[in-house]
């Protein structure tokens, strides 16, 4: 979320970047009758802008009879690499600074028991995967952005008991991205980076949204206001370990427990569960062939999964009160199971709370992880903050030398100053 400061302000130039991204207003005339700032105070903050390659501006030089000429994000001002590490697999990705995607490679995750190997492996990956992108900045990497199957503390960035990622306990993903690239690295918790994927790329508008990730672990991400909500230390949303009333179905949860909702009806339990009843499945696609082939088995472990997880839904709906509900992960695409999650949560959720809540699957499940990941990235090299500090640093450099010459060629430089390892980031979240 982009936040404007409303009355008399003194609009800094980085907040008149926030005013463009935002779209508020994309010509100076129109920043002026927005901010109230002289002619002349908007033209120097715009040329500043312009001269670091923050902002593009095209048209005719606005006069009589002609239209203004428009101020956009310079979306080749570098690109990002965004990371999805999942349970099985290891995905990497890079965007321009518009979100543009521009390739994703996904990689069979290499045995992940030692992380500094992994981490290791990680580096690799992305440093050969920037220098094969066709972009014209292909060089200039500004951020990493992270997203990983584990809570993480925002506080400090290290991983809390990642379930899925035994003997990554207390592990700084960021300050080993970041050491090695000399960019701000952002880490954060799968459900929570799909969410945002999902919203910035198809529900901006929507306020209150809840995005429910179904694969192999069950999580959830929250937006409240327009915005990521991830608790005091970024715990929100740990849904799979809401108790669930399931005889038939308990497992052991790696927490200890055995009515964990993602222990029970998780991607590799309802495998199992299958496996028990006699029904082979090696994994989330079988499920909706056995469905398909109206296996009664089949039909009739899914539908309990899909009851039990809406059964859930419904209660969130009751605390959070969303206007919508966004099904994502593998799981979402078998229908047997997302059509009684609709069932069940619409019974749980209490008519005030269910008149104007809408449930859809997905637009981007596959890459949704990818897209969180590299907008978290986005908003931090384009925040105000970081672009006032790098433009004061630009002036500075500027008086010292009497050039004109921009201090960062940035087709290829590595990154701004702003994103250097003392910038680094470790966690993003409400």
């Amino acid at each position: 979320m982009i936040h404007l400061v409303k009355g008399p302000h003194a609009w800094t130039a980085g907040e008149l970047l926030q005013v463009v991204r935002q779209r508020r207003a994309t010509s100076r005339s129109k920043m002026a009758a927005l901010t109230g700032l002289s002619p002349s105070t908007i033209a120097a903050r715009v040329e500043s802008l312009l001269s670091a390659g923050y902002l593009l501006e095209d048209g005719e030089q606005s006069g009589r009879g002609r239209k203004p000429r428009t101020l956009s994000v310079n979306a080749d001002l570098g690109v990002v690499a965004a990371v999805d590490i999942g349970s099985r697999h290891t995905r990497i990705g890079f965007t321009d600074l518009a979100g543009t995607l521009l390739g994703v490679v996904e990689y069979s995750a290499p045995d992940r028991g030692d992380a500094a190997t992994y981490l290791e492996w990680l580096t690799q990956r992305i440093q050969s995967g920037a220098a094969a992108l066709d972009h014209p900045s292909h060089r200039a990497l500004r951020g990493i952005g992270v997203s990983i199957a584990s809570p993480v503390d925002r506080t400090t960035g290290k991983l809390i008991h990642p379930m899925h990622l035994p003997g990554w306990n207390s592990i700084d993903p960021a300050q080993t991205l970041s050491s090695a690239f000399g960019v701000p690295v952002v880490v954060d918790n799968d459900a929570t980076v799909m969410a945002l994927g999902e919203h910035r790329m198809h529900y901006p508008r929507v306020a209150n949204m809840l995005y429910i990730k179904l694969g192999s672990a069950i999580g959830c991400g929250i937006v409240i206001g327009g915005e990521l909500y991830g608790g005091r230390s970024g715990g929100a949303g740990e849904i799979g370990h809401i108790p669930v009333d399931a005889p038939n179905y308990r497992r052991r949860c790696q927490c200890g427990r055995d009515t964990c909702l993602e222990a029970c009806f998780g991607g590799a339990a309802i495998s199992e569960h299958l496996a028990i009843r006699g029904q082979g499945s090696e994994g989330d696609a079988d499920f909706a062939a056995l469905a398909a082939a109206r296996n009664p088995v089949a039909l009739e472990v899914l539908r309990d999964a899909g009851t039990h997880i809406g059964d859930a839904i419904g209660t969130l709906c009751n605390v959070f009160n969303p206007e919508l509900v966004v099904i994502g992960g593998k799981l979402s695409q078998v229908e047997q199971l997302t059509h009684a999650l609709r069932a069940s949560l619409y019974a749980r959720a209490l008519p005030l709370n269910a008149r104007d809540l809408e449930v859809v699957v997905s637009k981007n499940a596959a890459d949704a992880s990818i897209l969180g990941a590299a907008w978290q990235v986005i908003d931090l090299v384009l925040s105000t903050e970081l672009v006032n500090q790098d433009l004061a640093d630009y002036a500075e450099t500027f008086d010292s030398t009497s050039s004109s010459t921009r201090r960062i060629d940035w087709s290829t430089a590595p990154a701004s100053t702003a994103s250097s390892p003392s910038a680094e980031i470790r966690i993003s979240g409400g």
